[in-house]
């Protein structure tokens, strides 16, 4: 969960997440705090595009809606718009 926190914090503050390829476009100085522990975000992000199809149905929700490509809604089909 700290990831998805420290994720919308980046958004909120620096901007999306992957550019227009779907590139990760973290700094990878770029360091949060959540809930007492930093986050190192463009390494939680890349063991999380790895590991993400081993995830449970619950956990890849939380991900939802952060413009990770790989962490789409399968039904979304890359339809833009």
């Amino acid at each position: 969960m700290e990831i998805v926190i420290a994720a919308q914090r980046h958004i909120h503050e620096a901007g999306p997440l992957v550019d227009e390829r779907g590139q990760i476009q973290v700094a990878a100085d770029y360091r949060i705090e959540v809930g007492g522990r930093e986050v190192q975000l463009k390494k939680r992000l890349y063991a999380a595009r790895d590991r993400f199809a081993g995830y449970p149905p619950d956990l890849q929700a939380l991900f939802t809606g952060l413009g990770l490509p790989w962490a789409e809604a399968p039904d979304a089909g890359g339809v833009s718009g």
